[in-house]
């Protein structure tokens, strides 16, 4: 696997879900997406079209079939064809929304626990792609009409596809990792810092509530995010900061409280640093953006 890319955007800000944390798009003549990464597990299942991907820096071509699975933090650049351009299905899952999964269900392994053993991406054969595409409109309009137990249905076709995904890339590997705990523990570690961002988090609190020492966790955020704990935790706090600036009246000083950030002048730093703006100016092309969609 190629190593993180340092040129990318962080896609954290008004994350396109709803109150369930999960969603699925079907996009039409995709041109091209920069390099970027989220805070939350992503699918994509190409149905048409043509084009590249590049995940953590490492490349491979699109086409009928592709099928990507980016872990939160996966850093991925598409370019589409200008003649044929890209035509897929793209899924969103917000970590709480696979926390919240029964433990004996299976679904929370397929989305997490193979990640170290397999590519992210790889080429469904024309069989799997079928049947992936038909799994993939039936939780589309599972999702868009919301009726009752949609999500049992949302689950249960999910849970098809990635087995399909799974056996493929896993063929002639260990079906599962040799020792899934760590995985485990390390989204464990995730979901706590995402929760509690706003308090006195530390790489010595990780290690008393883990029991893991210190400075494997520590390389655990490097390989596993691209960069350390603490520019991981402050991303988290500039993206929660970001969303207040973007759609509430506190002040800036409530808000940098608010994020977790011990002062107003650590807070203002580390926002320039990341968003290349001052609060006053995020906040103003934030309330420029919305009144141009009309929200």
């Amino acid at each position: 696997m190629g190593g993180f890319p340092r040129n990318f955007s962080e896609i954290t800000d008004g994350l396109h879900r709803d109150a369930r944390d999960y969603a699925i798009l079907k996009k039409e003549n995709l041109r091209s997406a920069a390099a970027h990464r989220h805070s939350f597990l992503e699918l994509s299942f190409v149905t048409g079209g043509t084009g590249r991907e590049s995940v953590n820096g490492e490349e491979h071509p699109l086409s009928r079939g592709s099928f990507t699975l980016l872990l939160p933090y996966h850093v991925h650049e598409i370019c589409s064809s200008a003649a044929d351009p890209l035509r897929l299905y793209n899924i969103a899952i917000g970590l709480e929304w696979i926390f919240r999964l029964p433990d004996d269900f299976g679904l929370r392994d397929l989305l997490l626990l193979p990640g170290r053993e397999a590519p992210p991406f790889f080429p469904l054969s024309a069989a799997d792609t079928e049947a992936a595409e038909t799994s993939m409109e039936e939780m589309l309009l599972e999702y868009r009409e919301g009726k009752p137990w949609s999500e049992v249905v949302f689950r249960a076709r999910l849970a098809e596809v990635l087995v399909r995904f799974n056996r493929s890339r896993l063929a002639g590997r260990a079906e599962e990792p040799a020792d899934p705990q760590p995985d485990l523990i390390f989204w464990q570690m995730i979901r706590y810092v995402h929760q509690h961002h706003s308090e006195d988090i530390s790489l010595t609190l990780l290690q008393k509530r883990y029991g893991i020492r210190a400075d494997r966790i520590s390389r655990m955020f490097r390989i596993r995010t691209g960069v350390s704990f603490h520019d991981f935790l402050d991303e988290v706090r500039i993206a929660h900061a970001c969303s207040l600036l973007a759609a509430s009246d506190l002040s800036v000083t409530d808000i940098a409280a608010e994020a977790g950030f011990g002062s107003y002048v650590a807070f203002s730093r580390t926002l320039k640093k990341l968003r290349g703006k001052t609060a006053l100016q995020y906040r103003n092309d934030s309330g420029r953006l919305r009144k141009n969609n009309g929200l």
